[in-house]
């Protein structure tokens, strides 16, 4: 074999290995959630250290809940919910059982559901009647290009702000410390409960008075994770 033979060899050798390197490479990324919302969120991958399970897969069923919820897919939400525990679902971080709404998986279920009467408690009004879909529409009103992070077992306690001046100029406020939302009243109604705490940042219409956080509470069932609880958190709460 000449030089010339023996250079061609190594070069398409070389390219060989940089193809095949290149599939390894992207066959291996993290694709098992193909969500919009979890897509460019690098926050997304905030965990918290002190939680022995699975945050990954938490997560990625945290996405798929607010998406069902928000969509209004009561039939399909019911798949993680546990017909022996059921759903409370809360207008206030503290879980309040004497006022919270209870469903469970068979009624998710029924298509007569939607329209059902339910009753609910709000301290600023009090008693109200209306379906599920006016609960969800009246306290779950989110946009999901605003979801920040989803953190496990603890809140969430930061925030960005963008503002416009008077010219057009953006520029970006960061605040901490701002909550005090107490995970340890969520863990006073749910003690084995894992604690997804979905936060939205506000938009730059109300100077950051329009944030808002989802939280989810799981209970693990061997290899299953039944949500048992939804609230909501946001300012003025």
């Amino acid at each position: 074999m000449n030089k010339k033979m023996l250079y061609l060899s190594i070069i398409l050798l070389i390219i060989v290995f940089l193809f095949m390197n290149c599939k390894k490479n992207s066959n291996s990324k993290f694709d098992k959630n193909n969500f919009q919302i979890m897509q460019n969120k690098q926050n997304l991958l905030t965990y918290s250290n002190h939680d022995s399970n699975n945050q990954e897969e938490i997560k990625i069923i945290a996405a798929k809940v607010l998406q069902l919820l928000f969509n209004k897919q009561f039939y399909d939400l019911a798949e993680f919910v546990s017909n022996k525990k059921g759903l409370h679902i809360s207008n206030a971080y503290k879980f309040n059982f004497d006022y919270d709404i209870f469903i469970n998986r068979e009624e998710l279920q029924n298509e007569l559901f939607k329209n059902k009467t339910i009753i609910w408690w709000d301290d600023s009004i009090g008693k109200i009647y209306g379906d599920i879909s006016d609960y969800i529409d009246t306290y779950f009103q989110c946009d999901l290009n605003y979801l920040e992070t989803i953190y496990i077992n603890d809140i969430w306690n930061k925030m960005t702000v963008t503002h416009f001046d008077d010219t057009g100029k953006i520029w970006i406020e960061q605040n901490e410390g701002f909550r005090k939302a107490s995970i340890e009243k969520i863990k006073e109604s749910f003690p084995e409960g894992i604690i997804a705490d979905c936060f939205f940042n506000p938009s730059e219409k109300y100077g950051g008075a329009d944030w808002q956080s989802i939280i989810l509470v799981f209970e693990k069932d061997n290899d299953n994770y039944n949500l048992v609880g939804i609230a909501t958190d946001y300012m003025g709460m």
